[in-house]
């Protein structure tokens, strides 16, 4: 099956995409890696009328310690998490689960906060990081920041729990407590 006509647009950094999700309300739809969105797409699960790509934007990808968590940036890519020294030393549970999610395009093309914005009932991170007690911080525009512990993040099917269907999911910054060692 083929998706609906849609138009694109690309974000060319944070504020930019607030404005367009703004400007394009519930027609608009956030695109990361796209393993979650555009298989929704075909099947016509979801029909935005505008992909609002993140692809350029910067900083919203990397690995770091911050305030004694280690946080992931939403573009960040599951190969990235397995790549990842940080987790490794911090949470080597994740980096193993995140060796083994989807197969090897899933693992370099899908990224965390596609993963966890979408709600898709088969993705694996959803589950790994409700596990973790993570934290996820969404902005639906420039000066508001919400920090959502994981298990509200996925509420349902295709459902996550943010306040606002306007939310830029690519502001989310997963943190991760380091004291938690390991995931069985």
């Amino acid at each position: 099956m083929f998706p609906y006509s849609f138009g694109y647009v690309a974000a060319r950094s944070v504020e930019d995409a607030l404005e367009l999700m703004a400007k394009h309300g519930e027609d608009g739809k956030l695109l990361a890696g796209g393993h979650s969105l555009i298989p929704a797409m075909k099947l016509r699960i979801q029909s935005p009328r505008t992909l609002i790509d993140l692809g350029t934007v910067t900083g919203l990808r990397g690995i770091r310690l911050e305030n004694n968590e280690l946080v992931i940036g939403a573009l960040t890519v599951h190969s990235d998490v397995v790549a990842s020294d940080l987790v490794r030393k911090h949470l080597p549970g994740l980096a193993d689960a995140a060796s083994v999610i989807g197969d090897m395009q899933v693992r370099n093309r899908g990224t965390i906060g596609g993963s966890v914005a979408h709600a898709d009932p088969g993705a694996d991170f959803p589950v790994i990081l409700s596990a973790l007690n993570a934290a996820f911080v969404a902005s639906d525009n420039i000066s508001a920041r919400e920090r959502l512990p994981s298990i509200r993040a996925n509420m349902a099917p295709q459902t996550n729990g943010f306040t606002s269907d306007n939310t830029v999911t690519m502001a989310w910054r997963c943190s991760f407590t380091p004291s938690i060692a390991s995931v069985s």
